[in-house]
């Protein structure tokens, strides 16, 4: 009878390190990966024109790149030279708010990692609130090159109200 007790007490203790606390799965574990933010801040998406609606989307090829450059950069004198990527080996993502009614508002992709087969930009909104600016219309966008050719990233916005 004790050696029956000793193996049911042994199970149970094995079948509950197996299932966890609760019995819940742990998340993936995650990598970090490095990324190179492309300049836009004078370009700014200036009255929402090349980005009128919230835009996240990644870029694996010549001819779409120079396309969304070409957007964003339509209104500046003289034009901005295309900044050179190499899609055999990376992809930019793009991350835009859209047409703001208010320039009290930030974007911003603070982090790119692989979760498992994905890879994730965690890009973060910011509204300011009680601020006295002039109001403008205006568009903010990032853009970062990704260490991954032709990559579909997940993005994982994180939407933030600071007060001025």
């Amino acid at each position: 009878m004790g050696s029956i007790l000793r193996r049911v007490h042994t199970t149970t203790i094995l079948m509950l390190l197996c299932t966890g606390c609760g019995g819940s799965p742990t998340a993936p574990a995650s990598t970090d990966l490095s990324f190179d933010r492309i300049d836009t801040q004078r370009f700014f998406n200036v009255g929402g024109r090349a980005f009128p609606v919230e835009t996240m989307l990644t870029v694996t090829d010549q001819g779409t790149w120079t396309d969304v450059w070409g957007r964003l950069t339509a209104s500046s004198m003289p034009p901005a030279p295309l900044p050179s990527v190499d899609f055999t080996r990376s992809s930019v993502a793009v991350a835009a708010l859209g047409a703001r009614g208010e320039s009290c508002c930030n974007i911003d992709i603070t982090a790119v990692r692989r979760q498992a087969s994905t890879i994730v930009v965690d890009v973060t909104e910011v509204t300011f609130t009680g601020c006295d600016f002039e109001q403008a219309l205006i568009g903010p966008v990032v853009m970062v090159t990704l260490p991954v050719p032709n990559a579909a990233p997940t993005f994982n916005v994180t939407r933030v109200t600071r007060h001025c």
